[in-house]
């Protein structure tokens, strides 16, 4: 009986400790994911500015600078993410929002290429289109100046040419 009272109180003893352990496990993982809304705010720029870049590359515009620009503002969220979990509110906030500003630079410069590179690539094309149409008609011209004076030569050979004639 005595047994059955030690073990009893071994598997509760155990059963609170894990009860315990385990609600802390919890409570520091609910900690490490709310974050403020300026985090959120400017993880949700720096998204929507990485959109607005491989638009503006898909238009054919060169976006290296907004690229290294975009980095910068990542490392800012990523050290205001960081200053969070140690518990540097303020910090966090401040790199938070240089993180926002710089992603909304770097999405209007972004939108700003893809309009440039959407305008070059319609005057490339309309360029490219008149050069064509020019060159074929002056080729068309070419050919059939060509071909009226070898019809020409070709009438002066007949006129001068005698017949022969051949009895059966």
């Amino acid at each position: 009986m005595i047994r059955v009272f030690r073990l009893l109180r071994v598997a509760l003893l155990v059963f609170l400790t894990l009860t315990v352990f385990l609600s802390a496990v919890k409570q520091v993982k609910a900690e490490e994911t709310q974050s403020p809304s300026q985090l959120t705010e400017a993880d949700t720029a720096v998204k929507k500015a990485f959109s607005a870049v491989l638009e503006a590359e898909d238009a054919g515009a060169n976006v290296t600078s907004l690229l290294s620009r975009l980095s910068d503002g990542e490392n800012l969220l990523a050290q205001a993410e960081m200053a969070y979990k140690v518990g540097d509110v303020s910090r966090a906030i401040d790199n938070a929002a240089d993180a926002s500003a710089i992603a909304s630079e770097v999405e209007d410069s972004a939108l700003s290429a893809r309009f440039a590179a959407s305008i070059n690539s319609q005057t490339s094309f309309w360029s490219t289109a008149a050069i064509l149409t020019v060159a074929g008609a002056a080729f068309v011209v070419f050919m059939f100046l060509i071909w009226i004076r070898f019809k020409k030569s070709y009438i002066e050979r007949l006129r001068n040419s005698k017949p022969e004639v051949t009895r059966k």
